[in-house]
């Protein structure tokens, strides 16, 4: 399958950190993190905002898990904003 192809995919996999507890989580969360980080931004920032207005920390924290693998710092986000988000996580992974 080619990149281009699979870059459909990011949206689905990201809704696959809703729950750290879920079987796929690290796999997924290790797929993401194979993706190229401006290919994924645009994503991470609409569903980190999708998962404030839910009110749900733990999608929260699943992305919030996603950012620190990939090394995503705060001035990569087009909304600087978006990365404050975070502090609404409601675990850290130890």
């Amino acid at each position: 399958m080619s990149y281009t192809r699979k870059l459909e995919y990011i949206p689905f996999l990201i809704e696959l950190l809703q729950d750290a507890n879920w079987p796929t989580f690290e796999y997924t969360v290790s797929l993401l993190v194979s993706y190229n980080k401006n290919d994924l931004l645009p994503y991470v920032e609409r569903l980190l905002w999708r998962a404030y207005e839910d009110d749900d920390e733990m999608w929260i924290s699943g992305i919030a898990i996603l950012i620190e693998d990939k090394n995503i710092k705060k001035r990569d986000f087009e909304n600087p904003k978006t990365y404050d988000l975070l502090k609404y996580r409601d675990f850290y992974r130890t």
